[in-house]
């Protein structure tokens, strides 16, 4: 996810895998969006 800046449909693309499934095991992993989208930015 942070490869592709949060963007479930592309990460699902890169990893072979529909976005609902994708949607499900991050679900099942217990990762939410906001921190599968977490950067760097804030780094200085």
């Amino acid at each position: 996810m942070e490869h592709t800046r949060g963007n479930q449909f592309q990460a699902a693309k890169v990893l072979g895998v529909s976005r609902s499934t994708l949607r499900r095991r991050l679900r099942e992993l217990h990762i939410s969006q906001r921190c599968a989208d977490a950067t760097d930015d804030d780094t200085e």
